[in-house]
């Protein structure tokens, strides 16, 4: 497999494709075909914003890295540096090297590493051993000479998100997070879409489960609309937690990777919300929480929020929220929950809580989550409210199965309006 750096040449490509109308995780597929690398949608995206904006650093070849070393007598060995990064004195390198390392006291991983040349930052090691031993040899005078020899040999592996603590997570996330803002192309529609995301639970679920919805997301949303709203109904992670998998009320789930959750909800997102910013004159992030992550919930879209300051964001720390659909002359009101909680009387609680927004519209719709199943019909009541159920493309888990929803439909969908009302449904 090819070298997984960016090269001049390779972002060159990026940006030509990028420039030619192509998604990242289009250009990261077509670089990956005539590269021969395996790089993800999410790595290309920084390194060509970054690449874009001047700011992005060439990597310098790095010095050959070696697992395993066998000292000689009168070798040197490049190491490829030349301090100890904890106390800044001068490792004692050159004729008997190894035998300096060996007897120096209290080494530490991280030391052993950098002994090599291997970044401890970005490895960990597995196994570790070494000794001494004498090398028997015959002197010019054909006499027996005995040398003393040291060796060590160890197994490392590249870091993972679960290798790393709390602190390095939010370093991570928190020198990721730069805001980026693309060039408004005015839209000639008058339709509103509103992508209704539930149930995402993260960590269960995987990027690789979500890029075919992703695709399809981003088919319907090349043709242009006044207004997108994305809309999280809440659930967007699997557990409230990173160090167990409970939910909010510590209930015990099927063991998920919640540290990666956070990674790859937002390569998904940061795709999503940047196709859309491309193919609308306004786009809303509207956002409730759920059940079994309401502070994650909250949390990740507001942290959407930050990196997309072009995107007009409602983030709301409560179990339901209504708003206004397109522009003031719409007569569209469209009520969010998750649906865990009061869904026999939140008709009412729509009617009463928002009623100057009830009182100046005439087509009225809630979405609901939670019950990860595909209800396309809607149902009206006698309040004049349509209640939509939105379908989830999580995997199954044993909830579902031991609640009879493993045979439900894995899909995503979409709601299409114009001022009036309801003019198209999609499953994506």
């Amino acid at each position: 497999m090819a070298d997984l750096k960016y090269s001049h040449e390779l972002l060159e490509k990026a940006k030509q494709l990028r420039n030619d109308g192509y998604h990242y995780f289009k250009i990261a597929e077509l670089i990956n075909q005539e590269f021969g690398s395996s790089i993800t949608m999410s790595g290309i995206n920084h390194a060509l914003n970054d690449y874009m904006r001047g700011i992005y650093r060439f990597q310098k070849p790095k010095k050959q890295k070696q697992a395993q070393l066998k000292a000689k007598a009168g070798n040197d060995f490049d190491a490829g540096f030349d301090t100890d990064k904890r106390t800044g004195k001068p490792f004692a390198f050159g004729q008997g090297q190894l035998a300096d390392f060996y007897k120096w006291q209290d080494k530490t991983p991280e030391d052993i590493m950098r002994f090599v040349g291997v970044d401890p930052d970005e490895w960990e090691i597995e196994m570790f051993s070494g000794g001494q031993h004498e090398v028997v040899s015959k002197d010019s005078d054909n006499q027996p000479q005995v040398t003393p020899a040291y060796s060590f040999k160890f197994r490392a592996k590249p870091k993972t998100a679960d290798d790393l603590s709390i602190d390095d997570l939010i370093g991570l996330f928190n020198e990721r997070v730069t805001p980026v803002t693309f060039p408004i192309v005015h839209q000639n529609s008058e339709r509103n879409l509103i992508l209704a995301q539930a149930d995402d639970h993260w960590g269960w679920t995987r990027l690789s489960d979500m890029l075919p919805h992703l695709k399809n997301q981003i088919d319907l949303i090349k043709r242009g609309y006044d207004t997108i709203v994305i809309q999280l109904l809440g659930d967007q992670f699997h557990s409230e937690h990173n160090d167990k998998t409970t939910t909010y009320s510590e209930t015990q789930l099927d063991h998920a990777d919640n540290y990666r959750a956070w990674f790859e909800a937002k390569q998904y997102y940061t795709e999503l919300i940047q196709s859309c910013l491309q193919h609308a004159n306004r786009v809303e992030l509207r956002a409730v929480k759920g059940n079994h992550s309401p502070t994650r919930d909250v949390e990740f879209a507001d942290l959407l929020h930050e990196k997309f300051p072009q995107v007009h964001s409602y983030i709301n720390n409560d179990i339901f929220s209504a708003y206004r659909l397109g522009n003031k002359d719409s007569q569209v009101f469209i009520g969010m929950a998750h649906g865990n909680t009061a869904k026999n009387r939140l008709p009412m609680e729509m009617a009463t809580k928002f009623s100057d927004l009830w009182s100046s519209t005439s087509w009225r719709e809630l979405f609901l989550g939670h019950f990860h199943k595909l209800d396309l019909s809607g149902a009206t009541d006698d309040y004049g409210l349509t209640v939509r159920i939105v379908p989830t493309v999580k995997p199954t888990d044993e909830w579902e199965k031991a609640n009879g929803l493993d045979m439900s439909k894995r899909v995503g969908s979409a709601y299409e309006y114009d001022n009036a009302g309801l003019k198209a449904v999609y499953t994506l």
